[in-house]
């Protein structure tokens, strides 16, 4: 029972200040914005807020808060030509050859055989709720290590 009450409390705590401080969109009463809003999402959202860099908190991030990748702005036109050279070679069609290794992927790869090009969530939501529970497990388990990885 107290697991329960501490869940509840966190909820709605996490709830309220985004409804109050975080939200773009003001909606005209609570209960609308925990229709549309998507208020069960909140916790992970404030986790999410408190692990991000002070540099990842912009909408529109400045280079130079990454002088790593300046190799990558000084030589794109080279990463470029190699991308079009592995298109033009189908290389990514690798899927669709039999006898490729990628042929007998069992994982999502496996659908662009079949000339699909993207997956998105809604339909592995509609295959079960085993893949539903596996995302959130997967997100959190960044988010878990993403916060780790900065107290170590």
């Amino acid at each position: 029972m107290p697991t329960l009450v501490a869940v509840l409390m966190i909820s709605a705590t996490t709830v309220t200040y985004v409804y109050v401080f975080r939200g773009m969109v003001i909606y005209e009463n609570f209960n609308e914005y925990r229709r549309k809003g998507w208020s069960i999402f909140t916790p992970s959202d404030c986790i999410l807020y408190i692990t991000t860099l002070k540099r990842g908190s912009n909408a529109v991030l400045d280079p130079g808060y990454y002088p790593e990748l300046e190799r990558l702005r000084q030589n794109w036109q080279v990463v470029r030509a190699e991308g079009l050279e592995l298109v033009r070679k189908n290389y990514f069609d690798a899927t669709k050859r039999s006898g490729a290794v990628g042929y007998y992927d069992v994982g999502v790869l496996t659908f662009f055989r079949y000339g699909w090009v993207r997956i998105y969530l809604k339909c592995v939501i509609k295959w079960s709720a085993d893949a539903l529970v596996m995302v959130i497990l997967l997100a959190l388990t960044v988010v878990v290590g993403q916060l780790l990885s900065r107290l170590i």
